[in-house]
């Protein structure tokens, strides 16, 4: 759902920030200190969407089952502006001050720097509305003849900018309302023409109102209980409006007339006024003269003003009939007659008589009432004067007994100070005194060039500061050793891997070269050995390599010649050629 065009005016006008809760509450002190200012939540709005707050969310107290927001500053302004009586819109943050456990999460202000954090609940500001705790009827609602009624209005609150009521059987909803200037007890639409943005900005004349469906819509009316009281609101009318596909459902809703029938009499007599060449009316005449083209009337309100003159008319004829019948009979005639020509005198007589006795009964009564009023007030006096008197003697035996306690205790306390346990109590705080003199002068040698506790402070402050740099001093050194040290093992590691290397290259170069010097210089017979093999049952003599007599080792200069030859055969592949060579000459 799109973010209503409601939310979004309010949220540029309070500067909501990430973070800042949009709630609608009312005033309320701690139940435990008079002097702290809440204010209690009974709705949330989150995107433009009203919704019932979690309590969870304002305490960390298990106890408070009840949203609150702390008023910071500005509770008198507060109390001021909104009462304890209205609901209005404000802003709330997240309280950042350290709190005990229970207090409340979220904390409100009046005014931040001169701007605005909160707001009264204005009609375009169309979030939540009343509902009446009294249903309409369904019957007088489509047939209303005078004005549409709630007898017992002084349940309802109206302190919302739009007021309804609501048929729970045929679940339809009747509003906006407001109550009439002269009778409160009557109910109709807004007096002037208005549009409603809430509900795709249809437009309504004076006195006109909604009556609409709110089956499928239940979850738009909440009951909310509000100081002990259970309230019933139409929440989130923007959205009421629309249907399930997002579209607007013109076709449950309904414009009624509600306007009362003296409003309707005074709207005929301005539609009237203006018509200069309008026919004086006739009696028996009162459809031909309301078809008048120059009357601004819808037909409704044209058959309601039918209603009225034809009954009117009606009575007036009854009215004058009457008063035809008496004065023509036979039996009234001679006592008219008699009351005209001869018994004027009487009659008058007879009248003022009858005034005097009311005005002399209501001046009797008068006094009567004044001397009461007197009898009353001599009680009053003289119930007062044995007052003072009594309150006189309570002063006096006050002051007396105030000063007998003040001499007991006077003398209980010399009493107390002459005592031995006074004195050795009063021995050991001075010797405690003395302790703590000495300790001070002791303090004041060690630290006397701090004449002030600030400069010690700073002081302090100065050596905290040097040991944090030298123990980041050290952090780093160690870090710079053991990277060096991890640098210097690697290299000396690289460098034995190095030597060994050489080392093994040098002495295989080494017996390398010797066994070739050996073999140039005819002395290969030191690595031959003959060795007798029987084949095809003769036994003839073989040249073979000596067996070892010693390890192989890279640093051995006197090396096993057989590994030697060995190593040197692997990589040449001659050497056992030239040996058979070799034994064969």
């Amino acid at each position: 759902m799109n973010t209503s065009k409601s939310f979004i005016k309010l949220k540029a006008t309070l500067d909501l920030q990430l973070g800042d809760k949009l709630l609608i509450g009312k005033l309320a002190n701690s139940a435990t200190n008079p002097n702290l200012g809440y204010i209690d939540v009974f709705f949330e709005i989150e995107d433009g969407v009203v919704l019932i707050p979690n309590p969870l969310e304002f305490t960390d107290s298990e106890y408070n089952k009840k949203p609150q927001v702390f008023i910071r500053g500005g509770y008198e302004n507060y109390e001021k502006e909104y009462s304890y009586d209205n609901l209005f819109l404000f802003k709330a943050r997240i309280n950042t001050q350290s709190s005990d456990k229970g207090a409340c999460r979220f904390t409100c202000v009046y005014s931040d720097n001169g701007l605005i954090q909160h707001s009264k609940m204005l009609k375009e500001y169309a979030f939540i509305a009343e509902i009446s705790q009294e249903e309409f009827n369904e019957h007088d609602i489509k047939n209303i003849v005078d004005s549409h009624k709630i007898e017992s209005y002084e349940n309802d609150f109206q302190d919302t900018p739009h007021f309804f009521q609501i048929n729970t059987e045929s679940k339809r909803i009747l509003g906006p309302l407001i109550s009439n200037d002269n009778d409160k007890a009557i109910f109709h639409g807004p007096r002037n023409t208005m549009t409603y943005v809430f509900w795709n900005s249809r437009q309504l004349s004076d006195y006109q109102t909604f009556l609409c469906n709110y089956k499928g819509f239940e979850n738009n009316i909440v009951s909310v209980n509000i100081n002990g009281i259970t309230r019933t609101f139409l929440i989130n009318l923007e959205s009421f409006y629309l249907g399930k596909n997002g579209k607007a459902r013109n076709q449950d809703f309904t414009v009624i007339d509600l306007i009362p029938e003296n409003c309707l009499i005074n709207e005929f007599y301005k539609s009237t006024d203006k018509i200069s060449a309008i026919k004086p009316y006739q009696k028996s005449k009162v459809k031909e003269w309301l078809d008048n083209k120059g009357i601004k009337l819808d037909p409704t309100r044209k058959s309601r003003v039918y209603t009225l003159l034809t009954d009117y008319e009606k009575n007036q004829e009854a009215i004058n009939e009457i008063f035809k019948k008496v004065l023509d009979s036979d039996a009234a005639e001679p006592l008219l007659k008699k009351i005209a020509n001869e018994d004027e005198e009487l009659y008058l007589e007879r009248y003022r008589d009858k005034e005097n006795i009311k005005i002399e009964k209501i001046r009797s009564e008068t006094i009567r009432q004044k001397e009461e009023i007197e009898q009353q007030n001599d009680a009053v006096k003289l119930e007062l004067s044995k007052k003072q008197q009594e309150l006189t003697t309570l002063n006096k035996e006050k002051n007396t007994l105030q000063n007998k306690i003040n001499e007991e205790l006077r003398l209980k306390l010399e009493n107390v100070e002459l005592s031995d346990e006074y004195q050795n109590m009063l021995s050991e705080k001075n010797k405690e005194l003395s302790d703590i003199n000495n300790k001070i002068e002791a303090s004041i040698k060690v630290f006397g060039h701090y004449t002030e506790l600030e400069k010690l402070k700073n002081k302090k402050n100065d050596l905290d500061e040097d040991i944090k740099y030298l123990e980041r001093r050290k952090k780093e050194q160690e870090d710079s050793n053991k990277t060096e040290k991890e640098d210097l093992n690697k290299t000396i590691e690289g460098l034995k891997n190095q030597a060994k290397q050489e080392t093994s290259v040098l002495a295989t170069t080494y017996l390398n070269h010797q066994i070739i010097s050996d073999i140039q210089n005819y002395d290969h017979y030191k690595y031959i050995q003959e060795q007798q093999i029987e084949s095809n049952n003769t036994v003839r003599n073989v040249a073979t390599i000596s067996e070892p007599h010693q390890e192989f080792t890279t640093d051995n200069c006197n090396a096993n010649r057989k590994a030697v030859v060995n190593a040197v055969t692997t990589r040449l592949t001659l050497s056992q050629n030239l040996c058979n060579c070799l034994s064969l000459t």
